[in-house]
């Protein structure tokens, strides 16, 4: 699915209107009635519910007066209608639409402080309120005034729907500001918005259904952030031919392990062969390669000691095979730090970057530029803070932008996993929709990592490894939650659930 930013949509909208000659009215028209139209379908409201639609002095407010034509057309009287502003403010389809209603007999009450407001809503049980309050151009914090209404909003139990926007949302960074309304169902126009499909934007909007108000297919704009859907994951996917060989698929080699984290340079393996490789070796520590072997018989070993081992004997093997994971319980004692130092930029592999790959490669970033093959790193947020020196917190409010510009600044990929997992290669940008709290257990990132491999292995460009491991991943961890519950997930039910996203893209199963 295409996401596009609030500035992009404006021109979108403008091109729509003057190139093609919809008139801003008929879009306006065509997105309250798609609102109305989504409204009815997800609440099946009854035709007494008490609803409140409270518009503000934009085109959002002129949508919500558009809602409430089509509400009252439809039977639902019981309803309040608010203008928080002066009619005589208004401008453009929002005063036309607006004309409409009090045409019609619909009143609004039009108000311009909370003690007014409040005087309105007072001992009123609403059922359901609408949301047209503030758009997508929405750059500010929300003070005062606004801001009270929007926490009525949050307190109230009604049902909310958002028009277009959940008001108070940043529309391309998806963080509040100030306080942002809450909102059961989303009903977006156009296409969907970046701040409605990344983290924290989607905790907001609850449901999000995107209305067709009669933008042209084939418009001359540029875009290049998706949420990743069946669609895109299907034209990815690739299906195995019946008559090749284990080594038709490929062969994954898995760089870490030490002693105490042996499970994690094991999954990675693990994951990297139940993804479709045919072969995978891992190369672990020799004092911890007995333990590796009965954990995975089907992978193969290749102990090592980092002092002592002959890095051109391991270069060689390294490079002769068809994607490389390093990390997964690497640890950071010196030794492996020196060994990664000299090795990484001589390896030619394809490379996927972990864990204690990235907290070692944080204290030397010229190594990224050394790599010669595109890396693929796959920080969590923590991680990602060591290697940018930006703060956790700034890194959730900018997901998007700042794992964008790494990718750009050091020719990488890169998975920033989390909530909404981004993956960019600092031009076009996936948000992954798939996923829940049953992916914040150990391991997990162990098996993302060596799924990445395993589809670079399989000869899939990097990108759309990524992309489709992310998806995958998620998908797998979804359906082993609803086997268990959230809390009960671990990283080797999400390898034994693999299957049945690869059963479906192969259309053996819906």
């Amino acid at each position: 699915m295409k996401l596009v930013s609030g500035e992009l949509m404006s021109e979108i909208d403008k091109y729509t209107i003057n190139k093609i000659g919809i008139p801003g009215a008929v879009l306006m028209e065509n997105a309250g009635r798609g609102v109305y139209e989504k409204f009815i379908e997800e609440f099946l409201p009854e035709k007494s519910s008490s609803i409140l639609i409270v518009c503000g002095k934009g085109n959002n407010g002129g949508d919500g007066f558009v809602v409430a034509r089509y509400l009252y057309n439809n039977d639902f009287k019981n309803i309040k209608l608010i203008l928080l502003t002066e009619s005589g403010n208004l401008k453009g389809d929002a005063e036309i639409n607006c004309k409409i209603c009090q045409n019609m007999g619909l009143k609004i009450s039009e108000v311009s402080d909370f003690e007014k407001f409040d005087n309105l809503v007072r001992n009123n049980d609403f059922d359901y309120i609408f949301d047209a309050i503030l758009g997508t151009g929405l750059k500010k914090e929300v003070r005062d005034f606004y801001r009270k209404i929007i926490e009525y909003i949050n307190n109230s139990n009604a049902k909310t729907v958002s028009i277009d926007i959940p008001s108070g949302l940043h529309a391309e960074r998806g963080i509040q500001l100030g306080v942002a309304v809450k909102a059961e169902l989303t009903c977006t126009f156009g296409y969907k918005k970046t701040g409605l499909a990344t983290y924290p934007g989607a905790k907001f909007t609850g449901k999000v259904k995107v209305i067709d108000i009669s933008i042209p297919e084939n418009i001359p704009f540029e875009i290049n952030c998706y949420e990743t859907d069946e669609n895109i994951v299907k034209n990815i996917y690739k299906t195995r031919e019946k008559d090749l060989h284990k080594g038709s698929f490929g062969h994954v080699v898995v760089l870490g392990g030490s002693v105490g984290f042996t499970g994690a340079a094991v999954l990675s393996a693990k994951a990297a062969l139940m993804s479709g490789c045919g072969l995978v070796t891992s190369i672990v520590p020799s004092r911890i390669n007995n333990t590796v072997e009965k954990l995975f018989i089907e992978g193969m070993t290749y102990p090592v000691d980092f002092n002592t081992c002959d890095r051109n004997e391991l270069l060689l093997f390294i490079n002769s095979k068809n994607a490389l994971v390093i990390g997964p319980g690497f640890g950071k004692s010196e030794e492996v730090k020196q060994f990664l130092f000299e090795i990484l930029p001589k390896i030619e592999t394809p490379v996927v970057i972990d864990a204690d790959g990235l907290n070692i490669i944080s204290e030397n970033l010229t190594l990224l530029k050394a790599i010669k093959h595109q890396p693929v790193l796959t920080p969590h947020p923590g991680e990602m803070s060591r290697l940018t020196g930006i703060s956790v917190k700034d890194i959730q409010n900018n997901r998007i932008e700042v794992a964008k510009k790494f990718a750009q600044d050091y020719n990488a990929i890169v998975v920033l996993k989390g909530y909404k997992t981004i993956i960019t290669d600092g031009k076009t940008v996936y948000i992954n929709p798939t996923g829940s709290s049953a992916l914040a257990s150990g391991g997990s990132g162990d098996v993302l990592s060596g799924m990445i491999a395993s589809f670079i292995a399989q000869k899939y460009e990097k990108l759309d490894a990524a992309v489709l491991a992310a998806y995958t991943h998620g998908f797998a961890g979804e359906i082993a939650a609803n086997k268990k519950s959230e809390e009960s997930v671990i990283a080797t039910d999400i390898l034994d659930n693999l299957h049945y996203p690869f059963k479906i893209y192969a259309g053996e199963i819906n």
